[in-house]
């Protein structure tokens, strides 16, 4: 969550001039404060450290890669099901983490699975966000929120279950 990493500025189209180094900053702490919550359950990444707004956390195998130059069924068998486990016991234990795809997970060494990505998360008990708090991030693909905006609110449940429904039938 460098403001200006190259990496957060040239491989993704989505940042754009409001991604601005207070919301890098804003960002990074989303996202230690939900690793940080959630740290003992199984799909919970092992951090490592944190130093200079920068995560570490024990690296696996994500699934986009995989998925490009292996059969992800031979890998990981039956792993459609199992992200699906993993996020219903995300829910079960009153965590909405909107990034539910495969490029928000990995798999480890003998087959464990860890979710990434926990900026994109809230509570179920307080599912509305402020449209500005996620407008940076979301850029281009921000028409998901038609259908979640309330106002300037940003309903997270409902953009939840909707992604559900749209990616994990």
């Amino acid at each position: 969550f460098t403001h200006g990493d190259e990496y957060q500025t040239s491989q993704y189209k989505i940042f754009s001039e409001m991604y601005t180094s207070e919301y890098a900053e804003f960002m990074f702490h989303r996202e230690l404060e939900y690793l940080e919550e959630y740290k003992d359950f199984s799909w919970a990444p092992e951090m490592l450290d944190v130093k200079d707004y920068k995560i570490f956390i024990r690296k696996g195998w994500n699934f986009n890669h995989i998925m490009q130059i292996h059969d992800l069924k031979i890998v990981c068998p039956g792993w459609p099901e199992k992200i699906k486990n993993i996020i219903q016991e995300q829910y079960d234990a009153g965590l909405l983490k909107l990034s539910v795809y495969p490029h928000s997970h990995m798999i480890h060494p003998g087959g464990k699975i860890t979710s990434m990505d926990f900026y994109a998360c809230t509570h179920k008990e307080n599912p509305l966000v402020e449209l500005e708090k996620v407008m940076p991030l979301m850029g281009q693909s921000a028409f998901r929120f038609a259908e979640v905006k309330e106002g300037e609110i940003i309903n997270l449940e409902h953009m939840f279950k909707n992604t559900l429904k749209k990616y994990h039938q």
